[in-house]
């Protein structure tokens, strides 16, 4: 209950507002008396600025894994649930939540008729802050993009976006684009959070990236002329487009997938997430990384002989990591068995705000 809003006030009238007991000890510097009035220690304070003030109280949460820095704590989602405001804060105590949700990556094709798949595109990666009412948010965790498969000269399955992730009615993140891929289903990268990046063959339109959600992410690479039709460019991510194949920095080879971020209030650890995955390639030393937080890596696949780089090697795309909306690698030249690409990374939730003075 607040202190009344007039006549004469006491030291021990605004002691006991503070949670104090009437009578004990106390002095007009202790910590809960100037928060109450948001006064620093040894500021100069006058009576009358207590009417109507209350006692300082921090907002109280619940939900997911917790962990606590200084005067904050932090609550990580992994998988879908509720966010749980059981107190606001009073007093001095900031009223502010920081969030950072990531939606799932996107997934990558396999790879069709001698042509590497471009990488997945990050999950979208949307920060801001919120006032922290009571209130129940509902949590969703969109999933990764499920992989495609190449059959050779016959099609391929260019595999799926990610899915979206929520904070209630707060924010929603897109979900990341997929990859590229060649052949008679083939496409382009598609848009989402970040974008798909473009398959092998320049010219092409499957070669073309997917264009990025302003503020969540990046364009997907696309091929530039003159190109390497055997290779791919790499997918978006929340800190970087995903980078060409055929362009001066990769010449002759896949590029990877754009870099993730460790930007937002919310990311306590500071762990790096939202990497693109990398497009696949040809051989070893042309399959691509994927981006920096979480991006899945391109693969490479050959048959024995008919004076490959490589014979007889294979290397599957990695998927993007768990719960970082990561892209999934691209999937590697293969004739004429089919190859496949990776999944998308899951997403992520995390919130921060102040829980004690």
């Amino acid at each position: 209950m607040a202190l009344q809003n007039s006549g004469a006030i006491s030291l021990d009238d605004i002691h006991v507002e503070a949670g104090g007991t009437s009578g004990t000890s106390v002095s007009i510097n202790d910590s809960d008396i100037r928060s109450m009035i948001c006064k620093s220690c040894g500021a100069t304070a006058d009576f009358g600025e207590y009417y109507g003030a209350t006692s300082t109280t921090y907002i109280e949460g619940a939900g997911g894994t917790t962990n606590t820095s200084g005067n904050f704590k932090f609550h990580i989602f992994n998988s879908s649930s509720n966010f749980v405001i059981n107190a606001a804060a009073t007093g001095c105590a900031s009223t502010t939540v920081d969030y950072i949700v990531i939606a799932g990556g996107g997934g990558a094709a396999g790879s069709n008729g001698g042509i590497g798949a471009g990488g997945g595109g990050a999950g979208g990666y949307a920060t801001g802050t919120f006032t922290g009412n009571t209130a129940t948010h509902g949590v969703t965790i969109g999933a990764g993009g499920n992989n495609g498969i190449g059959f050779g000269d016959s099609g391929v399955n260019p595999g799926n976006n990610g899915n979206d992730s929520a904070l209630g009615n707060i924010v929603t993140a897109t979900a990341g684009g997929r990859g590229g891929s060649m052949g008679a289903q083939g496409t382009g990268g598609q848009p989402g959070g970040s974008g798909g990046g473009g398959a092998g063959a320049g010219g092409n339109p499957t070669g073309s990236g997917g264009e990025g959600t302003t503020n969540q992410g990046n364009d997907g690479g696309f091929q530039v002329s003159p190109h390497v039709p055997d290779d791919s460019s790499g997918g978006g991510g929340k800190g970087a487009a995903g980078s060409q194949a055929s362009s001066p920095q990769y010449p002759s080879g896949a590029a990877p997938g754009g870099a993730g971020s460790t930007t937002g209030d919310a990311n306590g650890p500071g762990e790096t997430r939202g990497g693109g995955g990398g497009g696949g390639g040809r051989s070893a030393t042309s399959r691509a990384q994927g981006g920096s937080g979480g991006g899945g890596q391109g693969g490479f696949s050959h048959i024995s002989g008919g004076g490959d780089p490589s014979p007889g090697l294979v290397a599957v795309a990695n998927p993007g990591a768990a719960n970082t909306g990561g892209g999934g690698g691209g999937g590697g030249w293969r004739l004429p068995c089919s190859s496949r690409g990776g999944q998308g990374g899951s997403g992520v939730v995390l919130v921060r705000y102040q829980y004690q003075g």
